[in-house]
């Protein structure tokens, strides 16, 4: 999976925006695929057996979630049009994101 969306987008549409479902359960259920893959990606980078980029990569995890949580509880709180899915959705795009450079680093790391 490389696209944040693919699985929420389809399904939000058929809930016609919240019309006639639940956008935020779509969301929920693809940021669940982007959470596994995340933790997969933590693995790879670990894996590497470097232990000052373990140690940093756990450091910067925990703030990064951090970060995550409060800028994405804030779409909770806006117009749902702007966001379908509201903070789940924001989720997803922050996870994809950390996804993606953290399967980058793992990979940087398997080359040594």
């Amino acid at each position: 999976m490389a696209c944040a969306g693919a699985i929420a987008d389809p399904c939000i549409v058929k809930t016609d925006n919240g019309a006639n479902g639940d956008p935020k359960g779509c969301a929920k259920r693809e940021l669940s695929v982007w959470t596994n893959l995340l933790v997969a990606a933590v693995a790879q980078v670990n894996k590497g057996n470097f232990k000052n980029v373990t140690a940093a990569t756990q450091q910067a995890q925990q703030t990064w979630l951090t970060s995550r949580e409060k800028i994405c509880r804030v779409f909770d709180n806006i117009d749902p049009g702007m966001l379908p899915g509201g903070s789940d959705y924001c989720r997803i795009l922050e996870t994809a994101g950390r996804v993606l450079a953290l399967r980058r680093l793992g990979t940087a790391l398997a080359e040594h």
